[in-house]
């Protein structure tokens, strides 16, 4: 029964955040599908723009030579961080920024795809083997957090403007943290955990 009590408690405290989350999903998906189309038509700016990303990866230690239990902790790691960072900037009012951020993340994933697909690996195993296992996971925790970090924006607005007076900024951190604690970080270590030792390996059969 308790049980049954928290669970209903933690679908209510989700709905606040569905429209963030169904609006962010929307745009990671496009901004990804339009990443892609416009450097597929432009390859030759592909490496160049990779250059720093590959760098910061190589310096997290996060590569296929990187060892699973090691690679499973950093991914977590630092995807926990970037889940709190989504929430944190939501604090500043009227910028909106977890939408900016996702925005960004899915132009990302579109280069880094066809980063792979203009050396001739298929778009579709890409996706279903280098992609997919650790993203249903992944992508979820990051919109949710950017969700969360959105709806305190507006929360903030709103009663800066006076027009939301009752919301108490106590409650809305309390509600974010628990849906952190008990939705976003279980996602991120389904996430880390597949990435490090399901599709490290899938990706070597591309």
């Amino acid at each position: 029964m308790n049980y049954m009590y928290n669970r209903e408690i933690l679908q209510e405290q989700l709905k606040k955040y569905k429209t963030h989350f169904i609006t962010l999903g929307c745009l990671f998906f496009l901004s990804a599908i339009i990443s892609y189309i416009i450097f597929n038509s432009v390859p030759q700016y592909i490496d160049t723009l990779l250059v720093g990303f590959r760098t910061r990866l190589d310096q997290q230690g996060i590569s296929v030579h990187t060892d699973s239990s090691t690679l499973f902790i950093t991914l977590l790691l630092n995807n926990l961080k970037a889940c709190l960072m989504l929430m944190a900037i939501g604090c500043i009012p009227f910028l909106f920024l977890p939408y900016l951020n996702i925005l960004l993340n899915g132009t990302v994933i579109g280069l880094l795809l066809c980063s792979k697909t203009i050396k001739g690996i298929s778009l579709l195993k890409l996706i279903l083997l280098g992609l997919l296992p650790h993203a249903i996971f992944e992508v979820p925790a990051l919109i949710l957090s950017a969700s969360i970090g959105s709806y305190i924006c507006l929360s903030l607005v709103r009663k800066i403007f006076k027009r939301r007076t009752e919301i108490l900024l106590t409650d809305l951190f309390i509600s974010a943290a628990k849906i952190f604690g008990k939705v976003v970080i279980p996602l991120l270590l389904g996430a880390a955990f597949i990435e490090a030792f399901i599709t490290k390996v899938l990706v070597r059969t591309l």
